[in-house]
């Protein structure tokens, strides 16, 4: 009996302390304070503690505003800073990793530990009275421990490592599910469990790699309202098309299920004919929504089934093929080529996207809200050769076409055009009806003057031509020249017309004599030292020129050395001897920039002097499965270089030297040229060389730090009719503005050009942020995202940073309607919070805040006024966007068309709105403005036959118009 006593006291020092892990220790002594009994975060917890945890059940949470949660949970982590980076997830981490002492927690009725690094759950396993768990983004694989926890219904797993939820089938009170990329897509995640939990209303099973098979889990559950089966591998959606038909009839459900993928689709090649038209080509047919293809029984919904190319590509458009009733064919889909006469075969590979939603119209609130969208994405390769190859040539040893104006020339010798079918058959040609000649890569609109074609003759698929001056030279010493030649075909009275820059080339008018461009350059083996060599002297003479400097650059424009004047006149270079093979053309800056091609050639002296730098190399050449061939070349200091030419023309060149530095140059069969330099430290370098002209380079540093430099040609800009794509590669924006990746233009001309950089991470918040010369940064209002990047105007000069300028509000979900919009206007610092931590979309939006608003899209500094609003009223008065008074009056429909009409320039507009049953409840000075505003798709009727120009409108509905307004406002 002596020893009870002694045991019992052990019993219950053990239990006076029962939290192991700090950072869970402190958030319960957090949770357990009170001003009257204060606890610190390291304070000791004893099990009788841990019974005062209780919490809210699942039923209020869920159905709490979204500022009220922390304060209704019964435990919460979401209050704590990161401390860490969990080694695992990669996840921020709040850092805790045990539950141990939770077993002792036996009133509790809902917990969050979301963004931790926990792993074992045995701790929960008798927590009986627990409704709601919280438990994303840490590392669990073993659900076991809860398996006995029927009461929950709340259970949030997304983010784990779980790979068997069976020992979940037993929960059948569970209404709110996110299993959404439960083992971080590492594999296939079997659903079957999901049979059993018939009280769902929400089920996330996103990117778990789930096939048709797996849906049948799904079809005995008679109570859904939220299904998100994005990323997945589903065609099939039978299991559930009962509650597509409930959403065509108005039903309140909604059905999520985009980015579905085929893991066995090999990409399609789709061949075109030159001259274009239609090809079908057989993709799968998604089945279970029969419902799209029926009139929908409530006239606010509107189901829409498209076929598109996720990347736009020129001269080519897709579509589902139609049958006699116009409804699409589900496994046909059609695409359309255009006519390709000239220029480099299309071989463009992208992703054919195949897309069914419903749209559903609220016209009380006039807004639109998805309820059903499935897309599936198959890669597919679109293939299209020119109809003709041209090429020109000239009679000359020089790589420029001559007029000897000394000699009495007045035009050059014969230049020759060939035309060639790709198909193989005969060209027959029967006239050339003009030749005329324009600066080539320029944007002018008007031919060079004083230059003629003459003397032309057609044979067969030969165009002879010599261009004469027919007055005194119109420029002095060269020019870059591209012809435009229209001419008929035998047979054919349509005339056809090879482009400008489709041909160019050099041509010099004057004294020949003293011309002089050599266009080979040459290496003597023996003056090589360190790794380099010097060329012997290059004569570079062009009268009536001044060269300022010449660079021997590669095809991607990389400058491979830079000419060394000598007393004579001559330049010589000094390259390193890796890059003699590299060498493709000179860039000379005279009056203005010249490219006339040469190419290397090392010489070795007979006496034996040197070696070449070719000997002692080791090559094997190996056939590929695909048909390519790789030739693999090792050199006596160890630089292995391996080139890889495929069937289709195209090419790929990987050479790795010692130090371990890597050189990617690859050819594409469009003609694209990209070389890719990784050094040893990280850091690296991206070149790319379009056929049109257009180039980049950009520079990543070993800090991580990139730049990247554009310069688009005149022919790019010409032929986009929306913003140009700059050809880089894409980047990757960061909140840090310091660290963002910045971006220079240089373009044609002196006026803005609308262009598209590429971001691989974009979003609605993505801005694109300029770069003053002063070094002060100001956020583009008027950029806007796209699915491949940010589209903004910009001149030339420019440079711009690519900012991750996302602001998170907590009554802004991400599945809310207008996210995407509040994004937008709060990204680009239009609007700001109602709070720090809130937007308050529903709120109504008053005269000052929208006069405020219009005046940061203009670029007005609005923080220096008496009051927040006080600029913005003074820019609006004085602009006549608003007469600045009742700025605390809720902002109505028409209202706001008139200030959006005005700011516009007040166009006039082109529809009537007489189809409105109500449109004579519009104020007169606001006619123009909403016929405009309906007429651009800024606003639409509240029903078929109402406008409600009265109605009021909240700070999400502002947003969303403001958004399509500056889509619309875009050059």
């Amino acid at each position: 009996m002596g020893l009870a006593a002694p045991a019992a006291a052990a019993e219950a020092d053990a239990l006076s302390d029962v939290v192991p892990d700090p950072v869970l220790r402190a958030v319960i002594n957090q949770t357990l304070s009170t001003e009257e009994a204060p606890r610190a975060d390291d304070a000791p917890i004893s099990a009788e503690d841990m019974k005062q945890l209780v919490g809210s059940d699942a039923a209020e949470i869920d159905a709490a505003e979204d500022d009220a949660l922390f304060d209704l949970k019964g435990l919460c982590s979401d209050n704590l800073d990161y401390l860490e980076q969990d080694p695992v997830s990669l996840n921020p981490s709040h850092g805790i990793h045990s539950l141990e002492g939770m077993q002792y927690a036996v009133n509790l009725k809902s917990l969050d530990l979301s963004e931790n690094s926990i792993t074992d759950l045995s701790p929960l396993a008798g927590l009986e009275n627990l409704t709601y768990l919280e438990l994303d983004r840490n590392n669990i694989t073993d659900l076991a421990p809860l398996s006995g926890l029927t009461g929950l219904e709340h259970l949030n797993l997304y983010n784990n490592l779980i790979y068997d939820i069976t020992p979940l089938s037993t929960l059948d009170q569970i209404n709110w599910f996110d299993l959404h990329y439960a083992n971080r897509g590492a594999a296939h995640l079997p659903i079957d469990a999901l049979a059993g939990m018939t009280a769902l209303e929400y089920i996330s099973i996103e990117s778990n790699d789930l096939v048709n098979e797996d849906m049948a889990a799904l079809s005995g559950l008679q109570n859904l309202n939220y299904i998100k089966l994005n990323a997945n591998h589903i065609t099939d959606l039978t299991a559930i098309s009962s509650y597509l038909d409930g959403i065509m009839a108005g039903d309140a459900c909604r059905i999520e299920a985009n980015n579905q993928s085929l893991p066995d689709w090999k990409p399609a090649v789709v061949q075109a004919q030159p001259s274009g038209g239609d090809v079908t080509l057989t993709v799968p047919a998604v089945t279970g929504i029969d419902a799209l293809y029926r009139e929908p029984s409530d006239w606010s919904i509107s189901p829409a089934i498209e076929a598109e190319m996720d990347q736009a590509v020129e001269g080519v458009s897709v579509d589902f093929q139609t049958d006699d009733d116009g409804y699409p064919i589900p496994d046909q889909a059609t695409f359309t080529f255009e006519n390709r006469t000239y220029g480099s075969a299309l071989r463009e590979q992208g992703d054919l996207c195949l897309t069914y939603a419903v749209t559903a119209m609220d016209f009380e609130t006039f807004t639109e809200t998805l309820p059903f969208v499935y897309t599936l994405y198959l890669p597919v390769e679109l293939r299209q050769d020119p109809l003709y190859q041209a090429e020109l040539s000239w009679e000359s040893n020089s790589s420029f076409s001559i007029i000897d104006t000394a000699a009495g020339a007045e035009a050059s010798a014969p230049l020759t055009i060939r035309l060639n079918a790709t198909s193989g058959d005969p060209v027959e040609l029967s006239e050339v009806s003009s030749i005329q000649f324009f600066v080539a890569g320029k944007a002018y609109d008007a031919p060079v003057e004083g230059l003629e074609a003459q003397n032309i003759t057609v044979d067969g698929n030969t165009i002879s031509f010599q261009v004469a001056l027919t007055q005194e030279a119109p420029f002095s010493g060269a020019q870059y020249i591209t012809p435009v030649v229209e001419y008929l075909r035998t047979g054919s009275d349509a005339p056809e017309t090879i482009q400008r820059d489709t041909l160019s080339f050099h041509l010099f008018a004057g004294d020949a004599s003293a011309f002089q461009v050599d266009d080979v350059i040459r290496f003597d083996s023996g003056t090589a030292e360190n790794g380099s060599i010097t060329s012997r002297p290059v004569r570079l003479s062009i009268p009536g020129e001044t060269i300022s400097f010449v660079d021997l650059r590669d095809e991607f424009e990389n400058i491979l050395a830079s000419g060394k004047k000598q007393e004579d006149g001559s330049y010589c270079f000094t390259v390193k001897q890796e890059d003699l093979a590299q060498i493709d053309h000179f860039l000379i800056s005279a009056d203005q920039f010249l490219y006339p091609e040469v190419r290397g050639e090392l010489v070795t002296p007979p006496s034996g002097g040197g070696s070449s730098s070719g000997s002692g190399d080791k090559t094997q050449i190996t056939t590929n499965p695909d048909g390519s061939t790789t030739t693999t070349v090792t050199s006596p200091d160890g630089t292995v270089t391996e080139t890889t030419k495929k069937p289709d023309g195209s090419k790929e060149v990987v050479e790795t030297t010692k130090d371990g530095k890597v050189t990617t140059t690859t050819t594409d069969t469009a003609g694209t040229k990209t070389q890719v330099i990784v050094q040893p430290d990280g850091s690296s370098s991206t070149t790319v060389k379009h056929a049109d002209g257009s180039s980049s380079a950009t520079s990543v540093h070993a800090d991580g730090m990139v730049k990247s430099e554009v310069t688009l040609s005149a022919k790019a800009v010409e032929a986009q009719k929306e913003a140009v794509p700059l050809p880089m590669p894409a980047l990757s924006a960061t909140s840090d503005r310091e660290q963002a990746p910045a971006v220079t233009v240089k373009l044609p001309g002196n006026g803005a050009v609308p262009v598209e950089i590429p971001v691989s991470n974009v979003t609605a918040g993505t801005v694109a942020v300029l770069v003053k010369s002063d070094g002060t940064e100001e956020i583009i209002k008027s950029s806007l995202t796209t699915e491949a990047g940010v589209a903004v105007a910009l001149t030339n000069g420019d440079t711009v940073k690519i900012v991750e300028n996302s602001k998170h509000f907590l009554d802004v979900d991400a599945s809310y309607w207008g996210a995407d919009a509040v994004a937008f206007a709060s990204s680009r610092e239009l609007f700001s919070g109602s709070g720090k931590e809130t937007f308050s979309p529903d709120a109504p939006m008053d005269r000052a805040m929208i006069v405020t608003v219009l005046a940061r899209l203009e670029g007005i500094d609005t923080s220096a006024g008496a009051t927040w609003y006080e600029v913005g009223a003074q820019w609006a008065t004085a602009n006549g966007i608003s007469d600045g008074s009742h700025l605390d009056a809720v902002l109505t429909r028409e209202q706001l068309a008139a200030m959006l009409w005005r700011y516009a320039g007040s166009p006039a507009p082109q529809g009537t709105l007489s189809g409105f049953r109500d449109c004579e409840d519009i104020s007169v000075w606001a006619s123009d403005a909403m016929s405009w505003a309906v007429d651009a798709g800024l606003i639409s009727g509240t029903n078929s036959s109402t406008l409600a120009p009265q109605g009021k409108a909240t700070r999400a509905q502002v947003a969303m118009m403001l958004m399509h307004f500056v889509e619309y406002m875009a050059p």
